[in-house]
């Protein structure tokens, strides 16, 4: 398999780049009506990254940009479908955001009852690439990761 693949093969990796796509769409949307409602700003949506359709590109047409930008600000989408005690970060995904000056919207739970989310700023990113465990996953390739514990951060339901 290819490195992006990880474990997958190539009809898994499309069918999950399809079905990722979606949801992260849906996130966002559940975002920013949460946004708008909380601070009585209108959040302007536009789509970054390599392509946020769900059809799979060939790796020399990836990048690794920002899924998102909310008014202007880079904003990558992650979620676990499980509520999980821990999760993991990706290494070199991590600093391609600090580079961008992202912020990542997490989802934990996505697929329960009472999915949560938190904001990973600047602050937070760095401070997970400081002290984070680091561990290799061979669910993802072998990719370098950062382990993170759920209850270090603050969640919040949409």
């Amino acid at each position: 398999m290819g490195y992006r693949e990880d474990r997958r093969s190539r009809k898994q990796f499309k069918q999950d780049i399809k079905e990722g796509t979606k949801t992260e769409s849906e996130i966002i949307h559940m975002y920013v009506e949460y946004f708008e409602e909380q601070y009585g700003l209108l959040v302007n949506v536009t789509d970054n990254g390599c392509d946020n359709s769900g059809k799979y590109i060939p790796a020399d047409q990836v990048k690794a940009t920002a899924d998102y930008l909310l008014n202007g600000r880079p904003v990558e989408v992650k979620f676990n479908k499980e509520k999980l005690p821990y999760f993991h970060f990706k290494k070199q995904q991590l600093k391609t955001y600090l580079d961008q000056g992202a912020v990542v919207l997490w989802v934990n739970g996505w697929d329960t009852k009472r999915p949560r989310f938190t904001i990973f700023k600047r602050r937070h990113l760095l401070n997970i690439q400081k002290q984070a465990e680091i561990v290799s996953l061979k669910t993802w390739g072998g990719k370098k990761c950062y382990r993170l514990y759920a209850d270090d951060y603050n969640w919040h339901a949409f």
